[in-house]
């Protein structure tokens, strides 16, 4: 296993038979080419045939045990805490065991080919969801939908409280308020891609650490502020399916009671009555307004949303026109658009010029697709690393809110 070449981890062994590519079927040779030199073919249940620059390897363990640190560590791999000498980088990182190297992003694919992408992805992100769900006190929220029983989000353990339920029905039937004892919540939603809830992007955990590409640093902040947290999941490996997914976990976790649903689907009106803040990266921005325009969302989430951050969102305004409500709420001052620092700019990155925060200058395209919501650069033209460069300029919006209280609209 030493003698592995730096290309393919400990976990790959040369294939003896120097023409065990010769000797696969043509399709299986056509579909080598398609992928360019590094591919991985299924060829049964529970191993996975890589080829790494002609060479033939064969993964000795069954990928269907590959979960978690464990995994991770068959594949060559654990996370280590470093000094945090980047804003650009967290404090556990990726580290290649054989040869004690820190994975980066100028050395990742020489330790982690693409064959083996998905495989210490997958160990990456179970990592990454253990510690969320520690620090943050949250647990997996399960739904039934058309694919099956799926994690519909993370969920703040304390969502659904029996002493709360008791406190809010004893308010009601006394004719008092208890607002003001309502924890506000952040609902935290990540864009487009294989990424699991609270994880902005899987390369990102390999290269960047984990507080840079997921929103544990948003979970600890939550928790300092006494907010309640949710991380939702939403991938679809279906394009066509993906709003559906989107909905239908928005709706598991802020929906209306429904009988048919999972228990926790069905989460008291108090906690669905609190203050909502949110951020939405990316495509998720989007999928956001399009559920407050068109879906059920306009009915139960709208009421409750007091501040949104959109970080590289893919919405429109012009999506809203004839909804004023929502268009109130994108021009409003509980929203502001951060922007990556390399976004319709043909300028050459200069980050002494554009700070986390700087106000952006907006071009007629831009005021015609977000209107007059303010926008500031995220301080990086890395789109997946912008919640976590950012993160001061998100909290010093959500923090001024939470402070004077500004409604949508005002």
């Amino acid at each position: 296993m030493g003698n592995a070449p730096p290309l393919c981890p400990p976990i790959c062994d040369p294939a003896a038979d120097s023409g065990d590519r010769e000797s696969s079927s043509s399709s299986e040779y056509a579909n080598d080419v398609a992928q360019r030199q590094k591919i991985a073919v299924y060829r049964e249940p529970d191993q996975v045939q890589c080829r790494c620059n002609s060479n033939s390897f064969k993964m000795i363990v069954p990928t269907k045990m590959l979960h978690g640190r464990q995994g991770l560590r068959v594949l060559g791999f654990e996370y280590r805490l470093v000094a945090d000498t980047s804003t650009n980088f967290g404090k556990t990182r990726l580290y290649h065991i054989a040869t004690d190297t820190l994975v980066t992003p100028s050395n990742v694919r020489m330790y982690i080919p693409d064959c083996l992408f998905d495989e210490v992805a997958r160990c990456c992100q179970d990592i990454a969801q253990d510690i969320l769900i520690k620090e943050g006190n949250l647990e997996r929220l399960m739904v039934r939908d058309g694919t099956g029983t799926r994690v519909a989000a993370l969920v703040d353990r304390n969502f659904c409280h029996a002493n709360r339920v008791s406190e809010y029905e004893e308010s009601k039937s006394v004719g008092t308020s208890i607002e003001g004892t309502v924890r506000p919540t952040l609902l935290v939603i990540n864009g487009r891609g294989r990424s699991s809830a609270g994880v902005f992007s899987r390369k990102q955990l390999m290269t960047s650490g984990i507080e840079a590409a997921t929103a544990l640093s948003t979970v600890h902040e939550c928790r300092k502020r006494g907010m309640k947290v949710i991380l939702l999941d939403h991938y679809s490996n279906e394009p066509q399916e993906e709003m559906a997914r989107f909905e239908s976990s928005l709706e598991a976790v802020f929906g209306d009671n429904d009988e048919d649903s999972w228990h926790a689907t069905s989460r008291t009106a108090f906690d669905r009555r609190g203050p909502l803040y949110v951020i939405a990266h990316s495509a998720s921005g989007g999928k956001l307004v399009r559920s407050l325009l068109d879906g059920n969302a306009r009915r139960y989430l709208l009421p409750r949303i007091r501040g949104v951050v959109f970080t590289d969102s893919t919405h429109n305004i012009q999506w809203a026109r004839g909804v004023k409500r929502v268009w109130d709420l994108l021009e409003s001052s509980a929203c502001i658009y951060v922007r990556s620092n390399n976004v319709r700019s043909a300028e050459i990155w200069d980050d002494r010029r554009r700070q986390a925060g700087d106000v952006a200058e907006n071009d007629e395209y831009w005021h015609h697709r977000f209107g007059d919501t303010k926008t500031v650069w995220a301080g990086t033209p890395e789109h997946s690393l912008m919640n976590w460069v950012a993160r001061d300029v998100i909290w010093n919006h959500f923090d001024h809110l939470l402070e004077v209280g500004v409604l949508p609209g005002k």
